[in-house]
């Protein structure tokens, strides 16, 4: 979480509510709301000034009446972590900007660009992408779990882990990164981690060499999604595309692909 400063919240006030000279703080960044809110937050600018409104209107589009409210004091800044705003000044003449992002998500060209967008924001906060990478493929972790790991692998306050945690499931669910089977799905290149118990007996007796004779490895710009595509036979491909990828571009791509075609095989089958 990063805490807020000073002239927006109550003077000596700890992150998990209590009060005192000095503020206990974790050592790793987390957003204090989910994804959810951070979109929230984005409806209310639009709806308080269009893609810009003043620190007031956005207050009273969000029913708060005073800026030490957790909504405002943290609910801004974990926006701020999502990329979907910045801020313009402080107090009464400070503003709110919707970022690129923000309007992809709220004025979507359509449902995929929509989807794209919030994946790019879900990665945003650091502590995000790198859990996004431990967990794809594996199924959504309970609060508990998630609270305990949070608060052994990666510092934050033990107080504060549960409101972390919930602020990361609600992302997940945000961002429809959740499978119809309860797994949270690989994006960015994330690949699943491998489950040691079903791993080959001889897998660490093979030689270095051929493990990965039939592996190359690419760079990936990290804001490019990639897709797993079925393409028959039992063969899936992965197809990093880059987040405003249009239809025309995908036609062009589609064009290319039937030219590499073998034609001594059934295409598809």
């Amino acid at each position: 979480m990063i805490e807020p400063n000073e002239d927006e919240t109550t003077l000596g006030q700890k992150p998990d509510g209590g009060s005192g000279g000095s503020k206990a703080r974790s050592e790793t960044a987390y957003p204090y709301f989910g994804l959810s809110k951070g979109i929230e937050i984005v409806r209310a600018v639009r709806r308080a000034g269009g893609s810009e409104a003043s620190n007031a209107d956005v207050m009273r589009e969000l029913n708060v009446t005073k800026v030490a409210e957790r909504i405002w004091s943290y609910g801004i800044p974990a926006a701020i972590q999502f990329g979907l705003i910045e801020r313009i000044g402080r107090g009464a003449e400070g503003r709110i900007k919707l970022t690129e992002l923000a309007n992809r998500i709220v004025l979507p060209a359509n449902p995929e660009e929509e989807r794209i967008a919030k994946m790019v924001a879900i990665k945003n906060p650091e502590l995000y992408s790198v859990l996004l990478v431990r967990y794809a493929g594996h199924p959504v972790p309970t609060k508990d779990g998630l609270k305990n790991v949070l608060y052994r692998d990666y510092r934050i306050l033990e107080s504060m882990a549960p409101v972390a945690a919930d602020a990361f499931l609600d992302s997940l669910k945000a961002a429809e990164l959740i499978s119809p089977n309860n797994d949270i799905l690989a994006i960015d290149g994330a690949a699943p981690l491998i489950n040691e118990q079903k791993a080959p007996k001889d897998a660490d007796h093979r030689p270095q060499e051929e493990s990965r004779a039939s592996t190359q490895t690419i760079e990936v710009p990290k804001d490019f999604i990639v897709y797993k595509c079925k393409i028959g036979k039992g063969k899936i491909i992965e197809i990093p595309l880059p987040p405003d990828f249009t239809t025309t571009e995908a036609e062009k791509l589609h064009a290319f692909l039937l030219t590499q075609v073998d034609d001594d095989e059934e295409f598809g089958k």
